[in-house]
């Protein structure tokens, strides 16, 4: 098989795919360990036997919907390219507005500590890290799993200003500041699809990352009640990131049970409400 019809024989076989041709252009890559550039100035190199059969194997998981990131174990995000497997939700690239709002917006001080809550592979609390290298950074997740692909990652990216934390929302973040910082800022993206609704496109992801109750607002809630109560005084700025229309009815719940926190909303590229961000000054 050439690479020609290497890549002819993944994107018929891709068709259901979003991406059928750029698909096939990466397992490809991976494959051969050759850059796109080669793959299309040596269209009749032919591949080894090995090289075919995984190809192939490849393109077959591709077309069950699994996960490309998975196949080859790296993803990109804000520049960095980032371990991925099966223990953590792949991240997207919606979930790097909220890194370029915080650079422009908030005014990060070394008294600042950042916390990104449900963390999985690190991609947040990583980009944030080395923007902000003398701030202190907190990653956490309820699995431990998915912990240990974060720090994969921060061992990759040689970063040394994170605490990783195990625990559920802001229990294990109160347990480890014995001071509350004068200024904090929480990112949670917590799972937030309804788990009456379960995606088959997803089904390789893991669960734990993508579904909650309550059509998907049980966790959000539940932090917020978590802050409300553990943190009265500070100065905090929180970003959750939701599906569009859980805005309103999820600012609601916000609202009533932090009744001194204000409210907006931050749209993705395509200017529909990604996050929902909450401020409050000191009191």
């Amino acid at each position: 098989m050439t690479i020609k019809q290497a890549l002819r024989y993944g994107h018929n076989h891709l068709k259901n795919s979003d991406s059928p041709h750029l698909d096939s252009e990466v397992l490809l890559s991976f494959v051969m360990q050759k850059n796109k550039a080669f793959l299309y100035t040596h269209p009749e190199h032919t591949l080894t036997a090995k090289q075919t059969q995984q190809y192939k194997q490849y393109i077959h998981k591709r077309a069950d919907d699994y996960p490309v990131a998975y196949i080859t174990n790296t993803k990109s995000f804000y520049e960095l390219d980032l371990y991925v497997d099966e223990r953590v939700l792949i991240p997207r690239p919606e979930t790097e507005i909220i890194i370029d709002h915080i650079r422009t917006t908030c005014t990060i001080t070394p008294s600042t500590t950042i916390v990104d809550i449900g963390t999985g592979s690190g991609c947040v609390a990583i980009s944030l890290a080395r923007l902000f290298p003398d701030t202190q950074v907190i990653a956490s997740d309820i699995s431990k799993n998915a912990l240990a692909v974060t720090r994969k990652n921060i061992h990759r990216h040689n970063i040394h200003n994170i605490t990783v934390l195990h625990g559920h929302l802001w229990e294990p973040i109160k347990a480890h500041l014995t001071t509350l910082p004068e200024h904090l800022i929480i990112i949670a993206n917590l799972p937030y699809l309804d788990d009456q609704d379960i995606k088959h496109t997803l089904r390789h992801e893991p669960s734990l990352a993508l579904y909650a109750t309550q059509e998907g607002r049980a966790l959000y809630a539940e932090l917020v009640m978590q802050l409300s109560q553990s943190i009265p005084t500070a100065q905090i700025h929180l970003f959750c990131e939701i599906d569009p229309p859980q805005y309103e009815p999820l600012a609601k719940t916000v609202q009533t049970i932090f009744p001194t926190i204000s409210i907006s909303q931050l749209p993705d590229l395509h200017n529909h409400t990604r996050y929902l961000t909450a401020q409050k000054l000191y009191e």
